[in-house]
């Protein structure tokens, strides 16, 4: 018996607590706060913040600033075009490996059920719904891909890509052709 194991899944619900308001822009970039003030907005102890707001700035959502606490770190167009160049020569070998594995009938499935509701959500016009069902996509094709490394790597630039995304959402066309492209890869 290695570690506190309920510690631990505290920290986990605590990270994915403050992953979930980063990512959604409820903690907007910029956004400052203390880990005392976190921890009693959260309900849990200044330590299962401060282990979540650590593993955050590992993941390069957030800096911890001395006497000042965590601030989300914003993301600037160049941050942007980095992030996207390595999304657009990584992603790729990720849905290779993935191709090369020969993915089951049940992830085929799955993948097609996101492609779907992306399609869904276009119709209704309901960019939300669309950005959670693409998100779904390439979360699931990285949960099927046999690389881990290679899978932890490229979420963890979907995170931050994720944010940029729903700010400028309503700005750009109704992501028509993506969602055709995505539908190509899952024989649709």
């Amino acid at each position: 018996y290695i570690g506190d194991r309920p510690h631990a899944r505290r920290t986990e619900e605590t990270y994915l607590a403050l992953k979930a308001e980063i990512m959604e822009n409820r903690m907007p970039p910029g956004f400052q706060s203390m880990e005392t003030e976190l921890a009693d907005l959260m309900g849990v102890s200044r330590t299962l913040v401060h282990e979540a707001i650590v593993r955050l700035e590992q993941e390069g959502l957030v800096e911890l600033r001395r006497r000042r606490g965590m601030r989300v770190r914003p993301i600037s167009v160049g941050d942007m075009r980095d992030i996207y160049d390595l999304l657009a020569i990584l992603e790729p070998e990720a849905a290779r490996l993935l191709a090369e594995a020969g993915p089951t009938a049940d992830q085929i499935c799955s993948l097609r059920r996101a492609v779907e509701d992306m399609e869904r959500a276009i119709e209704s016009i309901d960019l939300e719904a669309w950005a959670r069902a693409d998100d779904r996509f390439h979360r699931q094709m990285l949960a099927f891909t046999p690389n881990r490394r290679l899978a932890k790597m490229v979420g963890q630039l979907l995170d931050q890509a994720h944010r940029a995304r729903m700010f400028t959402l309503r700005f750009r066309a109704l992501p028509r052709r993506s969602t055709e492209e995505h539908g190509l890869m899952v024989h649709l």
